[in-house]
């Protein structure tokens, strides 16, 4: 039983929580010109359709204009939703550079809201390259008290992998099972997280030689992806 990369899908599952805490922070008070300018709508709107390649053109125009202005919120965001794009073309380390690019910003200027957004891509798109270690490392720097749900059921999908890694097969899937009971919706978003919460499952059993489970998650996964 094998899986790939799902190309695309791993940082993007974070997205629309960037783009929204975007819009309530530094672009308050901008015009709608500005907001447009500095956040790269268009950008969203393509990551949306999944055309990552306009995506990427559109962040990269929003961070030239933001670098411009020395808007170093903008400079951050855009950073991020460039790491994004490169993942939906399946770019792992470009996509890893820009996260840590806008975190290490983040960090100097004290950008609270998207330290935990970069933070929490970085762990993903480790664990999902297969670094554990490098996903441990930053998800240390996390408090799940203070995560916003969706955020907290990526955090303990990622916990998850990371414990079925270390072979502590139920701690891991404790946390996968936790953390697919947190997705109440249908959306694209909710039935990757699902996809990939029963991939980690799936794997802990077989790993367990209960087959008859790992074939069991492993079907409902991709049904969901059909």
């Amino acid at each position: 039983m094998h899986w790939t990369h799902l190309k695309g899908k791993v940082t993007h599952s974070l997205f629309l929580c960037i783009m929204l805490i975007a819009a309530g922070t530094f672009l308050s008070g901008c015009t709608s010109t500005k907001y447009k300018a500095y956040s790269g709508t268009s950008g969203h709107n393509a990551l949306k359709k999944g055309d990552f390649e306009t995506a990427l053109v559109q962040y990269q125009e929003a961070l030239r204009i933001c670098e411009k202005d020395n808007c170093k919120r903008g400079v951050v965001v855009n950073l991020i939703n460039m790491g994004c794009a490169y993942g939906g073309l399946g770019e792992v380390s470009e996509e890893l550079d820009n996260f840590k690019k806008g975190l290490d910003l983040a960090y100097e200027i004290n950008y609270e809201e998207q330290i935990l957004y970069a933070v929490l891509n970085i762990a993903i798109t480790s664990a999902d390259i297969g670094d554990f270690k490098t996903a441990a490392e930053y998800l240390e720097k996390l408090d799940i008290e203070k995560l916003p749900k969706k955020i907290r059921r990526s955090f303990l999908r990622i916990r998850g992998a990371i414990c079925i890694n270390q072979g502590k097969y139920e701690e891991g899937l404790k946390y996968e099972i936790e953390s697919l009971k947190m997705c109440d919706s249908k959306t694209n978003m909710d039935n990757f997280h699902k996809v990939s919460a029963m991939k980690n499952i799936a794997g802990a059993f077989l790993k367990k030689g209960d087959y008859r489970k790992a074939c069991q998650y492993a079907n409902d996964s991709l049904t969901l992806l059909n």
